[in-house]
């Protein structure tokens, strides 16, 4: 049996994962647990490097800058979710992934 978990790091879905207990899922098993950043990052070419006004380079990189921060933090809320997955489930294999994008 293969399963995709949605995993977002909030309470309610710690106890979705609890939950799976009760889901009459077998003992052996693969999941991966996705958890997204919901952020958009702009494209790292955007223009002519010549033609890049500082100011809004500067803006733009900001926002790189907060959206890997994001991302990493869906990574480490895959990696929770992964842990408390395996602490239910020791004989699955559990992944985790961390990306972003719209969920």
């Amino acid at each position: 049996m293969k399963i995709l978990i949605a995993y977002d790091g909030t309470p309610p879905a710690d106890a979705a994962i609890d939950d799976l207990t009760m889901a009459g899922l077998p003992e052996t098993g693969e999941a991966i647990v996705l958890s997204v950043a919901e952020v958009w990052l702009p494209p790292e070419n955007l223009q002519d490097e010549e033609t890049i006004n500082p100011y809004i380079e500067g803006i733009v990189e900001g926002h790189r800058q907060r959206a890997r921060e994001a991302v990493a933090a869906a990574r480490g809320f895959a990696e929770r979710a992964r842990e408390r997955i395996l602490n239910h489930f020791p004989k699955w294999t559990v992944t985790a992934e961390g990306t972003y994008g719209s969920p």
